[in-house]
């Protein structure tokens, strides 16, 4: 039995490297065994899997439904990369409970955590309209202020909830911003609150803390790639604007090199120590000016010149964007 050659060596910690081959290949066939029984059809730990939502660096998403009462669900599993101690395991999902008791209407509800080894499970609610950018695709790539503007201010008053609990997410982006409802009646839910960030803390990423880069390039604040370790609520200040920015225009706030470029990430990372955001109205001329100031005054590269809190953030989209929001 050759360990190389098997796809789930990257998760084989040292001590079980050392272990004879016939024991080694009964491990995994285990884990394999253990993999198959969350597979789409199945019935698994009280679920049944239905279908694939998504899959990403972090995990795989799937819609399932309860058995016992047939509540539709999402379950997110995530793969630890180091071998899971049960104290390791103990504080994680002590984080996670944290965040499962926060409960707000424009915040996706934690329902339950499971692990098997290492490998974990995050039952959550399931958000029937998709995310914002299957939003924005079905919009022809962006969005016109009358679908976006109420999304935003939904989206701010889940933040303002968020960073009264002492949670930053680290990450808002369109994919995490969850949409359930009908058209002209769409309710936001922001996701993965917190989730990405309490994974890596506790090591099961196999990533170090220090000197880790945290979010999504196009998303990111300055200091976010600075100081990632105390980044505060205002980062997610930055990180909603550019994602509204992104849903208004089809850009993102700062112009990025293309991916053929052989220097990309190096490039990436320069424009965001060293660009200043476009001016949105650059982009697209017809966005309202008071919108726009808004959207501006929240990408100042200075954190001191930006909304200090969404609360203060979402006034000012109510007091400009007046005509916009439904009475």
């Amino acid at each position: 039995y050759q360990l190389d050659k098997d796809p789930f060596s990257d998760s084989v910690c040292p001590t079980c490297r050392g272990t004879d081959a016939v024991g080694l290949k009964g491990l995994f066939q285990k884990a394999r065994n253990a993999w198959k029984q969350f597979g789409i059809g199945n019935d698994w730990d009280g679920y049944r899997i239905e279908s694939e939502l998504g899959r990403g660096s972090m995990g795989l998403v799937c819609k399932a439904r309860r058995i016992n009462d047939g509540r539709i669900v999402a379950i997110k599993s995530m793969l630890s990369k180091i071998e899971v101690s049960e104290n390791s395991r103990r504080m994680f999902c002590r984080e996670i409970d944290v965040m499962r008791q926060l409960r707000h209407p424009n915040l996706v509800d934690f329902i339950e955590t499971k692990y098997s080894a290492n490998r974990f499970f995050f039952v959550m609610e399931y958000c029937n309209g998709g995310s914002l950018d299957s939003l924005m695709n079905k919009c022809g790539g962006k969005m016109d202020c009358q679908t976006a503007v109420p999304i935003l201010i939904q989206c701010l008053e889940g933040l303002r909830s968020a960073h009264e609990a002492k949670i930053v997410h680290r990450d808002l982006k369109p994919s995490n911003i969850l949409i359930s409802g009908s058209d002209g009646n769409w309710t936001a839910k922001i996701g993965d609150l917190g989730m990405a960030k309490n994974f890596e803390r506790a090591g099961f990423s196999g990533l170090s803390m220090t000197g880790t880069v945290g979010g999504t390039l196009g998303f990111m604040p300055r200091e976010q790639l600075t100081n990632y370790r105390k980044v505060k609520p205002v980062s997610d200040i930055w990180s909603l604007a550019a994602t509204f920015y992104n849903a208004l225009t089809g850009f993102t706030p700062l112009d990025f090199p293309s991916r053929n470029d052989g220097k990309w990430l190096s490039a990436c990372f320069n424009a965001i120590l060293n660009n200043e955001p476009v001016p949105i109205r650059t982009r697209d001329s017809t966005i309202p000016h008071g919108l726009a100031q808004v959207i501006d005054r929240a990408l100042s590269i200075d954190p001191e010149f930006r909304y200090q809190s969404a609360g203060e953030m979402k006034a000012d989209v109510l007091r400009t964007c007046s005509q916009f929001v439904a009475c």
